[in-house]
């Protein structure tokens, strides 16, 4: 059931990809958790399986579960005590929303992209770059349509 909340508080997101996954997630951990709760015992009991040959767990990790066991209650405040002394931490917590701050900046792809500049300068830049663009297409059109015509010849 934690999962499944947890899945289904991406559905108020701006994100849509993000905001269908909880959907999708939320929805499918709601129908498996329900389908665990009531056929899974009902086929157990109709089908009986045998039991176990040799004990399921860690054997390495008995002492430990031993001691949790022994000192549960101390153990048990002692983690609710760091999550509440971790609460106010939360108000500090920042998020990013731009998905450009994601990326990678010594990757190929952004050290060769020109960042975007501010005014002017941008927009002269960002001309320029279609403009090559634009004549390197003319360029190739015009060489493809002399192809053409030498094969339909």
């Amino acid at each position: 059931m934690a999962t499944a909340a947890g899945f289904l508080c991406f559905l108020p997101t701006d994100y849509k990809g993000i905001s269908e996954l909880g959907k999708i997630a939320g929805a499918g951990m709601l129908v498996a958790f329900i389908t665990s709760i009531t056929a899974l015992p009902a086929l157990l009991k109709l089908l009986n399986p045998p039991g176990e040959s040799e004990p399921v767990g860690y054997a390495f990790l008995a002492p430990v579960d031993q001691f949790l066991e022994k000192h549960r209650v101390p153990s048990s405040s002692a983690r609710c005590c760091v999550a509440i002394g971790g609460l106010p931490l939360l108000y500090f917590m920042k998020f990013d929303f731009n998905p450009i701050n994601l990326r990678n900046p010594k990757a190929r792809v952004d050290r060769d992209l020109p960042r975007p500049a501010q005014g002017s300068q941008h927009r002269r830049q960002r001309h320029q770059r279609d403009d090559e663009f634009g004549s390197r297409c003319q360029e190739d059109r015009g060489e493809a349509r002399g192809k053409c015509r030498k094969w339909l010849a």
